[in-house]
């Protein structure tokens, strides 16, 4: 009968498991930072995908879309995307004419013409397009266009097969990085 007798002394027993347990530590400062990163290059790729669909402003789109940052000890990163309605200013192309305001909110269909409505700014430095409910001159209501997440949860699909391959290179690198120092 043959075997094999392994024998080990409780040092080097302690030095491997500390070992293993500063790469498991490094592993995950790696995944945290290549999560934020994609997550950051997954924004980006939001808003192009929401500005071929919304004739929206690119920095109107990435307000709309925020970033849960992922951390060594949770390793998951998330995009949110408001459900708040654009104001109409935000869009590109807004203009002010003899008949009202003319803007258009999806790049697939033709302006629109809001009859009677005003582009202004408030007091607090808020430019938006507004309509008079009444005979009076106020009150007055604020015009909004279709929101991102309409967009956004269409397109989500599309947006994870970009983001994968980017997650990978981010990945491969940050380990590198990591086992590095």
């Amino acid at each position: 009968m043959s075997g094999l007798a392994l024998k080990y002394s409780k040092k080097a027993f302690k030095a491997m498991k500390n070992d293993v347990h500063s790469h498991s530590a490094k592993l995950k400062r790696a995944g945290s930072r290549a999560l934020n990163k994609t997550a950051t290059t997954g924004r980006k790729i939001s808003v192009k995908e929401v500005r071929n669909e919304i004739n929206i402003k690119a920095g109107a789109a990435r307000k709309q879309i925020g970033i849960r940052r992922a951390r060594p000890l949770n390793l998951k990163s998330v995009l949110l995307v408001k459900y708040k309605p654009i104001p109409l200013a935000a869009y590109a192309g807004v203009r002010q004419t003899k008949k009202g305001v003319s803007v258009q909110m999806m790049k697939s269909k033709p302006r629109k013409l809001f009859k009677g409505a005003f582009i202004a700014t408030m007091p607090s430095g808020h430019k938006g397009v507004f309509l008079r409910k009444g005979k009076g001159r106020l009150p007055i209501q604020e015009l909004y266009g279709p929101n991102v997440q309409s967009v956004f949860v269409e397109k989500t699909m599309l947006i994870e097969d970009q983001s994968l391959p980017v997650l990978e290179k981010n990945l491969k690198h940050e380990i590198a990085y990591e086992m590095s120092k």
